[in-house]
């Protein structure tokens, strides 16, 4: 039973119902009924196989039309087509240009690759003349000196504005000479002009090239009689392709738009279809003498039409089977949800067979990967939780002791009133520091600093002066508790404390406008001892550290930079980008 479940059986029997027996009994008909209507069938088959070559060639170049679409595809490829289009100055040698020239040339050669073997090649040339060029088959060059915006054709794509232009049968003159193919081979082409999707800004032409060839290709086993004829021609009357020589009379006759065209050996009926996406002419001369012999093999016609019609009906339904292409439709459309962040997305088709069974399996794949993504967010929100109350914690220890050690200094000297302002600041910066909330107004960390550094000054006296300025537009600012004072203690401890001098601390806060916008500026700096930054040592490295990666998590478009001289001390800038959001 399991044998009937499988997706193969079912096309199989499908296959058995609907192709194989209605076959064998519309052969049987076509070969009763094929001799009295071999006329009207005669002019249906021609009718229907230029339909048929339209619609193939319609969706040849249908090909070459999504390639020129490939910038709009591809954001990488687009933002290299507009970085060269907008770095007309740039230095060609440099490896900003270099790796546009890189990306650009691999999108190329990828989508190619990817196409139709006869897709030939593609020509990507921005408005500053600079043109990438990628041939499937040779490795060549564009000449370094054409100039490409003084050629006609790339004036009409221009004035086309970004809509799919089609390019005749014509000769790549722009590529240098070569020996291991014929650059010289005709091709005809499909172009677009690429625009700023934002903007609007016209950027570059892309060209995707194919070898005429493909004509040859694809209508080369179109056989209507030895004495008919087939060939495509253009609206400007070139004749681009002929299964055989026909004289310039019966050209003639088919540009004036004659439906009986008649020649010294024969005549023949004449029946016209148009590509629609090239503009293309598919003429067929159906010869009359011809269509004589033809009568004699009605039953070999009907035979040969039923096989075609089979191997056609096999190929659809091996690829277009309603029930294959949805469930495999279904498993895209999954998956394209749990790719854009949709995890609820799921598989919901019924059936048993191998697809079903794929199906389920994603379900489980999408639950799974969900769950380990929340798993690891928590963790690494228990990270940083952790790493914040572990830098809480650790101003208390040195610090503490320092400062305590004052207090039995102050007291020892009778300074009773210092005594009791010092105590109620460090009672203040406790209770600052083991408040829960992780964020808090400028102001009050630049208050929660004023205390701090008044109780440094009870160690330090004379030998440490602090300035402290806060622009009151900034004052209500949101930033992470605790960002800014790392810095100071880093200041004093590193930088003022090895001093046999007096030193100073300076901390600002301020805004400043820049073309970006607003940005809040915050510096501490110190006449210390300084240091040297490649050699720093491993604890002033972690803290700074911490500092900078406290301000991206919190701010990812911050900048944090550090300016040390030894002897001559050290600046810290922290320079936030202030949106109406964040001030307030």
């Amino acid at each position: 039973m399991k044998f009937f479940s499988q997706f193969r059986y079912k096309i199989l029997i499908f296959f058995i119902i609907s192709i194989l027996i209605p076959s064998i009994l519309l052969s049987y008909a076509i070969t009763v009924f094929y001799t009295h209507s071999i006329s009207s069938q005669r002019n249906m088959l021609a009718e229907q196989t230029l339909t048929a070559l339209s619609g193939n060639l319609d969706t040849y170049l249908d090909d070459l039309n999504r390639l020129t679409q490939l910038p709009y595809t591809d954001n990488d490829l687009l933002d290299a087509i507009k970085f060269k289009y907008l770095a007309k100055n740039l230095d060609k040698a440099s490896y900003d240009y270099y790796n546009a020239d890189e990306i650009i040339d691999s999108s190329l050669r990828i989508s190619l690759n990817n196409n139709r073997q006869d897709v030939k090649s593609a020509l990507l040339v921005d408005l500053n003349n600079n043109a990438v060029f990628f041939d499937r088959y040779s490795e060549v060059d564009t000449k370094p000196d054409y100039n490409y915006l003084d050629q006609d054709w790339m004036q009409n794509i221009i004035n086309a504005d970004g809509k799919a232009v089609f390019i005749n049968s014509h000769l790549q003159d722009y590529i240098a000479p070569y020996t291991s193919r014929n650059n010289n081979a005709s091709v005809f082409s499909v172009a677009r002009l690429i625009k700023d999707p934002f903007t609007m800004k016209k950027l570059a032409v892309l060209i995707a090239n194919a070898d005429n060839n493909v004509l040859r290709n694809i209508l080369s086993n179109i056989n209507f009689g030895s004495s008919s004829n087939f060939m495509v021609y253009d609206t400007s009357g070139n004749f681009i392709y002929s299964t055989n020589n026909v004289s310039d009379d019966i050209k003639a006759q088919i540009l004036n738009g004659s439906k009986e065209i008649k020649s010294k050996k024969d005549s023949y009926l004449l029946i016209r279809k148009k590509v629609a996406l090239a503009d293309w002419n598919l003429v067929v001369l159906l010869s009359d003498s011809d269509f004589a012999k033809k009568t004699d093999l009605i039953n070999l016609t009907a035979v040969l039409f039923i096989l075609i019609e089979i191997i056609t009906a096999i190929a659809l339904f091996a690829f277009l089977g309603h029930s294959f292409t949805g469930r495999f439709l279904e498993i895209r459309r999954v998956m394209t949800k749990a790719k854009e962040g949709d995890f609820d997305a799921r598989y919901t088709l019924g059936g048993k067979d191998e697809l079903a069974v794929l199906g389920h399996d994603l379900n489980d794949m999408i639950a799974k990967t969900y769950d380990s993504m929340q798993k690891e967010q928590a963790a690494v929100i228990s990270i940083k939780t952790a790493e914040y109350y572990a830098l809480q914690s650790q101003i208390s220890p040195h610090f503490l002791y320092n400062t305590l050690n004052g207090f039995l200094g102050l007291n020892y000297l009778g300074e009773t009133e210092k005594l009791r302002k010092a105590i109620l600041s460090l009672t203040s910066l406790l209770r600052y520091t083991l408040e829960h909330q992780q964020w808090t107004r400028l102001e009050e960390e630049f208050s929660f600093l004023e205390k701090y550094c008044a109780l440094q000054k009870m160690r330090f006296t004379d030998r440490l002066a602090v300035d402290i300025k806060l622009d009151e537009y900034v004052r209500g600012f949101l930033i992470p508790k605790l960002l800014v004072q790392p810095l100071v203690e880093n200041a004093i401890i590193h930088g003022i404390e090895p001093l046999s001098r007096n030193g100073y601390v300076s901390i600002k806060g301020f805004s400043i406008k820049e073309e970006s916008g607003e940005i809040l500026k915050i510096s501490v700096e110190d006449n210390g001892a300084g240091f040297d930054q490649e050699s720093a040592s491993t604890n002033k490295q972690v803290g700074l550290k911490n500092v900078q990666e406290r301000l991206i998590q919190a701010f990812p478009k911050a900048t944090f930079s550090i300016t040390s001289h030894i002897n001559s001390g050290t600046q810290v800038i922290l320079l936030i980008p202030i949106t109406k959001e964040e001030h307030q």
